[in-house]
Order: structure tokens, then C-alpha cells, then sequence
């Protein structure tokens, strides 16, 4: 529950997801105000040795864009249209000895926490990709923006195989139109959403098969899956791809995602489906970002 708390506060002022969410729209608890932080951004790392880049971005919610100056040595963002603000680490959520800092701030004004790091255990180490869930307040408290952001270094078009199958396995999250008493302190909100996803290229015949395996992060697990993809679109060369998901249930349903790295070794996604509440049948949504990577 600790993952799926600090994500809703990190998204207190999420207000584009889920506009269409059975079950009354989307409710979130409040962004928690923001601490100064004492490490400096040039020491922020969240990618191995990166180059000066502005970073392919996919996701929910406000716009964000997310880049690296090897000048100055940041890592720098900007919601909306506003100014460039470089990533600093949040000194009151040191990570363990040896581990790698995840959670940093924009200046006093929001929180911007990744999800996965080159030097974390296998299943979450990754080179290229990334996924963060953010929030910034900015001067107007009360018009605050957030989201969920996958992003990471796209692949060029001679990176892309043209012969071959390869599987990629990853992570998934995103947020809900299901209410639980799961806010800060028991406060109720939307459900998180977490899981896995699998994805097989065949990159000779251009073709795309995997599955989302979904669950609500509620008072207790929900199982929501698996969901087969299925209208994939992915040709032979391409540096994207998309589709939708098997399901009888009415609602937003599609993915979307480009590959990353130099030779396609990971990807960065969107998705949005259907389904129907655990409790009582009826319909909500829910949708969010994704990495994946090659074993």
C-alpha cells in the first residue's frame, strides 16, 4: 500500500485522466507540500551515461517534456509551457546505502518519482526507459497538474531490426475510476493501478502479439487480467507500434508505443481499457504508461 499512497498523493492534482471514469470521474487526495531538497541536480542520475538530449515522453495527464544538458550536467523538465526546472534530489526520502535515488523535486514546486534505474535488481533495471509519476503545483496551488510519464532515448530507424523475434517484459502504471478508502489517512480516492506487460515482435513479418496483466491497487488486490492485445498495428522497419485489447467490456481501449535505445532494446508505452468493477459489475477504466525491455 506505501507504492500505491505515494502515487495518489504524488497525482493530488491530476485533473485530464479519465475524464470518461464510471463511477463519478476521477477523485484524488492532495499533493503534499513540497520540501526544500539539498542535493544538488547536477548529482540527480537516472541514466548511464546520457548524452545532451531532449528524452521521447508518452503517458497521462498534463504535458511534461524531460531532457539532459551534459553542460550543467541536469536533468530538467517542463509541464505545460512553462519554464525549463532542473530535477534535484529530495533530501527527505534518501535512498538505502548503495541503492539509487528515485524520488526528486522541481524546485519547491512538485515531485517527480521514477519507477526504474540501471542499477536496481534485474526485473527493474533499465538503460534507456523510464517511468515517473509526477505532480506540479506551480504559483496557483489550485491548478496544479500531474501524471504518469514513460520516457527514454528512441530508437533510430537504422536501430530497428529488420529480421528476427524478440519478447520484452515490463511494467505497467496508471490509475482508475474504481473508489477506495485507500487515500491519505483512509481518505476516499481512485485506485491505482499496477501489473506487468509482455510484448513478442517478429520484426521479419511485422508482427505484434503480448498482453497487459493488470490489478487494482485497492484496500485489498484485484486482478484485472489478463488483457490479450489485439488490432496491432507494427510493420516491418517501424519505430512504433499500437493496438487495443480483447475484452467484451465498453470503453477507452488502445495502446500505443515506440521503441528505445540503440538497438531496440527496451520501449515506452500508453494504454487505456474497460473493466468492470470487482465489487459490483459495473463499468470503470482505467489507463496509464508502460516500459518494457528485452530479457
Amino acid at each position: 500500500m506505501k507504492r500505491i499512497k505515494a502515487q495518489i498523493a504524488i497525482l493530488g492534482f491530476l485533473s485530464v485522466a479519465l475524464p470518461s471514469c464510471g463511477g463519478g470521474g476521477m477523485r484524488v487526495a492532495s499533493m503534499p507540500t513540497p520540501l526544500p531538497a539539498a542535493v544538488p541536480a547536477s548529482a540527480v542520475d537516472i541514466f548511464p551515461n546520457p548524452t545532451t538530449q531532449e528524452f521521447a515522453t508518452t503517458g497521462i495527464g498534463s504535458p511534461i517534456r524531460i531532457r539532459y544538458d551534459s553542460g550543467s550536467k541536469r536533468y530538467e523538465v517542463m509541464v505545460g509551457g512553462g519554464d525549463w526546472k532542473a530535477l534535484v534530489g529530495d533530501e527527505h526520502s534518501a535512498p538505502q546505502p548503495g541503492s539509487p535515488r528515485t524520488n526528486f523535486v522541481m524546485g519547491l514546486d512538485g515531485y517527480f518519482m521514477i519507477r526504474a534505474h540501471y542499477n536496481f535488481p534485474p526485473e527493474s533495471q533499465y538503460r534507456y526507459s523510464n517511468l515517473a509519476v509526477w505532480a506540479f503545483r506551480g504559483a496557483d496551488p489550485q491548478a496544479g497538474q500531474g501524471g504518469i510519464t514513460a520516457f527514454g532515448m528512441p530508437t533510430p530507424s537504422t536501430g530497428i531490426p529488420l529480421t528476427g523475434s524478440a519478447a520484452y517484459q515490463g511494467m505497467i502504471e496508471g490509475v482508475s475510476g474504481f473508489q477506495c478508502a485507500c487515500g491519505w489517512d483512509g481518505e476516499t480516492t481512485n485506485a491505482g493501478v499496477g501489473g506487468t506487460v509482455s510484448l513478442s515482435f517478429d520484426f521479419g513479418k511485422g508482427t505484434l502479439a503480448g498482453a497487459l496483466q493488470p490489478y487494482l491497487d485497492a484496500e485489498k488486490r484485484y486482478t484485472l487480467g489478463p488483457l490479450a492485445f489485439s488490432n496491432t498495428v507494427f510493420s516491418v522497419g517501424s519505430q512504433a507500434f499500437s493496438g487495443s485489447f480483447a475484452t467484451n467490456v465498453s470503453g477507452p481501449n488502445s495502446f500505443s508505443g515506440q521503441f528505445t535505445g540503440p538497438n531496440a532494446e527496451e520501449l515506452i508505452g500508453k494504454w487505456a481499457f474497460p473493466f468492470a468493477s470487482p465489487v459490483d459489475g459495473s463499468p470503470k477504466s482505467a489507463e496509464g504508461a508502460m516500459i518494457a525491455k528485452r530479457p
